[in-house]
């Protein structure tokens, strides 16, 4: 699970960089990204804080990245297990297989199929809600853009909803 980042200036900060390196047609690469906020933060001078929560967000990440490596897979010999893999139990609990005990594989297992029935099911609603936006696209040829396309057929509309809220 991503860490949230509540700091309005680092939130900022942060969508500055993507911008910067957003070409015309609106895309970019998450590493030109990451390398522009590499850059500002070195050249920038945080708060005890928001350093604090910036040294936070990287602990989390790297720790994560880590564990994530140590997820079972199947390997060449037709096994799930290694030593050094790692079971996620829920709850930001993990432990090693090694040690695992009978009831961390079952809630390993159930923690699994819990995940990919979640998974599936919101698959299944991307899935429509973006091929409506394909068969529109293919009815309304003089419409370029996804924004035009969901003011003029789908009625959004912008509201006073603080989008921090959303991200």
């Amino acid at each position: 699970m991503a860490v949230r980042i509540n700091d309005p200036y680092l939130q900022q900060l942060i969508e500055d960089c993507c911008a910067a390196v957003t070409a015309p047609d609106g895309r970019f690469a998450q590493g030109d990204a990451i390398e522009e906020l590499s850059r500002r933060l070195h050249s920038t001078d945080l708060t005890p804080g928001q350093r604090a929560l910036l040294e936070q967000h990287q602990s989390h990440a790297l720790v994560s990245s880590f564990a994530d490596q140590r997820n079972p897979r199947r390997l060449a010999s037709g096994s799930w297990y290694h030593p050094q893999f790692m079971l996620k139990l829920g709850q930001g609990e993990r432990i090693w297989m090694a040690l695992a005990l009978r009831n961390d594989v079952s809630d390993w297992l159930n923690l699994s199929a819990k995940n990919a029935a979640g998974v599936l099911a919101s698959e299944g609603l991307k899935q429509a809600w973006g091929n409506k936006r394909i068969a529109a696209y293919d009815s309304l040829p003089g419409i370029r853009y996804l924004d035009e396309l969901e003011r003029v057929h789908f009625g959004y509309v912008d509201t006073d909803e603080d989008p921090t809220t959303l991200f």
